[in-house]
């Protein structure tokens, strides 16, 4: 039904290794109105996207929409090279006329360049929610950035920035190692997969919590 569902204090007990009850607090992130979340949506046009391209932009339109109004997202397109598409300032559902026009799938996968630019574009956050990197792909790198993995796992760390991958046909999780914080891949059912993945996402923005241990 598209509602938020998170567990109450009362629901919730942490443990130590041997099992010994942890202080903790559990609450929202910030009350809603006083944070702003960042969220970058990356997707992948390379030639090898060809047939998913349709696909990829619907779901990511409904994403948008699903989003609250504290979500700020950037989006990228990302092939031999990355464009922004838009984005950034407006709140998600408002960022649409972004992906108006249909992105032909063509090129080489500068993955490594897309997820540099989304999170040198929202630089470092202390507190408050992380920067939410969202990526749509279906291979590994090919371009190179400087620095190259290691480079972005330093960057990630600065930035305060979550990194949710999903590989769409094939996939190269060693391309990521150490920097994606989750991934899931889907070859025949990608549509049903990807709206999965994005409707996960946008009930865990809308309820999001902070659990931190005393």
């Amino acid at each position: 039904k598209n509602e938020v569902i998170a567990p109450r204090s009362k629901d919730i007990r942490a443990f130590d290794l041997d099992f010994k009850p942890i202080k903790f607090k559990y609450e929202p992130a910030q009350p809603p109105g006083t944070i702003s979340i960042n969220v970058s949506v990356l997707l992948d046009h390379s030639g090898s996207m060809t047939g998913n391209m349709t696909t990829v932009m619907d779901a990511t339109r409904t994403f948008l929409n699903i989003l609250p109004k504290f979500a700020k997202c950037s989006l990228y397109a990302f092939s031999s090279q990355v464009d922004h598409l838009g984005g950034g300032t407006k709140p998600c559902p408002d960022s649409l006329d972004a992906l108006a026009t249909p992105i032909p799938a063509e090129g080489a996968t500068a993955l490594y360049a897309a997820l540099d630019t989304a999170m040198r574009d929202h630089p470092t956050q202390t507190g408050g929610a992380p920067h939410l990197v969202i990526v749509v792909t279906d291979g590994g790198d090919t371009q190179g950035v400087s620095g190259g993995l290691p480079g972005l796992i330093a960057l990630k760390a600065q930035s305060n920035a979550k990194v949710l991958v999903f590989w769409a046909g094939s996939s190269f999780p060693q391309a990521l190692a150490g920097l994606a914080d989750f991934e899931t891949s889907s070859t025949s059912a990608i549509k049903s997969d990807l709206d999965a993945f994005f409707h996960s996402i946008g009930v865990s923005v809308s309820g999001l919590q902070t659990l931190e241990l005393i």
